[in-house]
């Protein structure tokens, strides 16, 4: 578990250092603190900012997709995996309250290759509050080079 830990965090620092869910260099994200488990899922207990919200009280409904989607990222780091997201897809089963604690969870399903099946859910207390399953495609260093280079 110690070697995953370390490889989720090698990988966060070097691909994702800015990235809006996870990222410790961006000030202005939510630097949701992952750690991996020993069934090589990943979680994070994170606190629902009020600023994240859509209706007044409620966590914005795409901040929830991004959290999903991060998480699973995430596990796929502690997997020594780097990938990108080719589909998304979130259930919403409960709204999720601003100024208390939550905490995701994701793990893979299966792996096929370089495409990857993850899924991910979202809770508050003891109540499940959204899944997401997604699948991921294996990409290279000099993919996500060629990705930044496009952006500039």
């Amino acid at each position: 578990m110690k070697q995953a830990q370390e490889k989720l965090r090698a990988f966060q620092k070097r691909f994702h250092s800015a990235c809006v869910v996870c990222g410790r260099a961006n000030p202005q994200g939510m630097q949701l603190p992952f750690r991996t488990c020993k069934d090589g899922s990943v979680k994070a207990r994170f606190f629902c900012d009020e600023y994240l919200q859509g209706y007044p009280g409620l966590m914005h409904g795409g901040v929830i997709a991004a959290i999903l989607d991060g998480a699973m990222m995430n596990c796929l780091f502690a997997h020594g995996k780097i990938a990108v997201t080719g589909s998304l897809t979130i259930r919403f089963l409960s709204p999720l309250a601003v100024k208390q604690a939550a905490t995701v969870r994701a793990r893979i399903k299966k792996s096929i290759s370089s495409w990857h099946i993850l899924e991910s859910e979202l809770l508050q207390g003891k109540r499940v509050v959204a899944k997401g399953t997604a699948k991921f495609m294996e990409c290279s260093e000099h993919f996500l080079k060629q990705d930044k280079m496009a952006g500039k």
